[in-house]
């Protein structure tokens, strides 16, 4: 818990690491005594499968939340919110591995179970719905993708208005319209995100320059070339001020830059 906010504000240290590693080797003892944890604790469980995420430690992440799971089903019940969330966990680490078709019928089996027991709006039926549709996007099942979007949108606005993980499902279906093509219907939602997330963390923030990035691309597609390029070489100064010019994702962007300019004096 102390070290959450680390994670929050992308600062995965060595300091960070290291609680990890003392999380690993506290397991063993939390299974082994699990009739004295208190439901909250899984919580702390999914945390921990969270920050093993981000360092790639995918493995140790899914056995945690299988054996987890496996015994807050025999202590609480299918329907309680402990299984549920490292059920929930489970399938997100599964989609992190790739093996979409393992994690689909997790998803589908949990989330009437999640929307029954405890309702639509808590974050772990959100996060199973919000899962569930990153799955069938990657499985190129958009229809269902930009439907699972739109219902997983209307209940976070009823509940919090904008905030960041609204403008994550927006960008979530943002990707698919431009995926299949639907322009204009996705530079809309970009162009709404955008204006959100410059009020939130400013223009100079890396969320709200990749979003610009994802615009940029649309005018480009649009054949608009000069504002794409215009686009491309501020996102391209704000990666290299914020990323540093040596990250992949600015080497990119400086392509893009050198692609446009090509394009534009051939028109």
């Amino acid at each position: 818990t102390a070290i959450k906010s680390q994670f929050d504000k992308n600062e995965y240290n060595d300091i960070t690491r290291e609680a990890v590693s003392h999380g690993l080797h506290l397991f063993p003892f939390l299974t082994t005594h699990f009739h004295k944890i208190l439901p909250e604790r899984s919580t702390s469980l999914s945390t921990l499968c969270h920050y093993l995420k981000e360092y790639g430690d995918y493995e140790a992440c899914l056995s945690i939340a299988q054996e987890s799971a496996g015994l807050y089903g025999a202590m609480y019940g299918e329907g309680s919110e402990d299984i549920l969330r490292m059920k929930w966990m489970e399938a997100d680490t599964l989609y992190y591995m790739r093996k979409y078709s393992e994690a689909m019928p997790i998803l589908e089996t949990i989330l009437p179970v999640a929307q029954f027991e405890l309702g639509q709006e808590r974050v772990v039926t959100m996060n199973i719905h919000f899962s569930l549709a990153r799955v069938h996007t990657q499985l190129e099942n958009y229809e269902q993708a930009v439907q699972i979007y739109d219902e997983i949108i209307k209940v976070r606005v009823a509940l919090r208005g904008e905030d960041p993980e609204l403008l994550t499902y927006k960008q979530g279906k943002a990707n698919i319209l431009l995926r299949v093509g639907k322009l204009n219907e996705a530079l809309d939602v970009y162009l709404n995100v955008y204006e959100q997330l410059e009020k939130m963390y400013g223009e100079a923030d890396f969320r709200t320059l990749s979003t610009k990035l994802a615009i940029g691309n649309i005018a480009r597609k649009k054949g608009e070339f000069k504002k794409a390029l215009e686009i491309y070489r501020k996102v391209h100064e704000g990666y290299n001020r914020v990323l540093g010019e040596m990250d992949a994702r600015t080497i990119g962007v400086k392509k893009n830059v050198e692609e446009t300019e090509s394009e534009l004096a051939h028109k």
